[in-house]
C-alpha cells in the first residue's frame, strides 16, 4: 500500500471507534501531528495500533496495561499529543 493510502487509513481508523472516547482522543491526535512527517515505519506501527480493539488500545494509552514493546514509540506521541499521564 503506498503512504498517501496509509495515511487514509490512519485517518479512517482514528474516526471510525467503536467508543467515541477513543475517537475523541485519537481525532485529537491526528488533528495535532502532520501525519507526513511520520517515516514509513511509524506510520505502518500506527496502523497496528489503530487495529487494535478500543479496550485494549484505551487500556494501553491510560497506563492499565503494558505497552507492548513494539508499538512503544507511537504510543509515545499518541500519549505526548493527548497530554496523557500513565499510571505509575
Amino acid at each position: 500500500m503506498d503512504r498517501r493510502l496509509k495515511i487514509k487509513r490512519i485517518k479512517y481508523l482514528c474516526s471510525r471507534r467503536a467508543s467515541q472516547e477513543m475517537e475523541i482522543v485519537l481525532q485529537r491526535f491526528i488533528n495535532k501531528i502532520n501525519l507526513e512527517n511520520l517515516t514509513d515505519e511509524e506510520i505502518d506501527e500506527l496502523i497496528k495500533v489503530l487495529s487494535m480493539d478500543d479496550i485494549t488500545l484505551r487500556d494501553v494509552l491510560y497506563g492499565l496495561k503494558d505497552v507492548p514493546s513494539e508499538n512503544k514509540k507511537i504510543i509515545g506521541i499518541i500519549e505526548e499529543f493527548n497530554c496523557m499521564q500513565r499510571r505509575k
